[in-house]
């Protein structure tokens, strides 16, 4: 499901990045595609990803500050079921951390 960010742009999660995930191939087919954040301004201009993760990226919401808050599926040395974080990015995709390990300032950050 999309939703409306307070800048007025839309926050999606798609596979138009055209990712892959790295594990699964026979059982699904050549390729599985996999779900990462993207933005788009209200009138569909301006298309950008906001992640290139290699897993999938879904239910993007805003939290109160302002960031995008979204499920990942991040299963890397774990078991490949239960591992469905919450994550959190800027709009911009400038900052995005784990929430599961944010202290204030997050802990885990890739800067974009």
């Amino acid at each position: 499901m999309p939703t409306w960010l307070p800048d007025g742009g839309i926050a999606f999660s798609s596979t138009r990045r055209k990712g892959y995930a790295r594990c699964f191939m026979g059982q699904f087919g050549k390729r599985w595609h996999v779900y990462t954040l993207h933005r788009v301004e209200a009138d569909g201009s301006q298309l950008r990803t906001l992640s290139c993760h290699d897993t999938n990226e879904w239910f993007p919401t805003v939290m109160n500050d302002g960031r995008i808050v979204y499920a990942r599926w991040d299963y890397i040395d774990r078991d490949a079921v239960t591992h469905q974080n919450l994550w959190a990015s800027r709009p911009d995709a400038a900052t995005r951390c784990n929430l599961g390990q944010c202290r204030g300032e997050p802990a885990l950050c890739v800067r974009g």
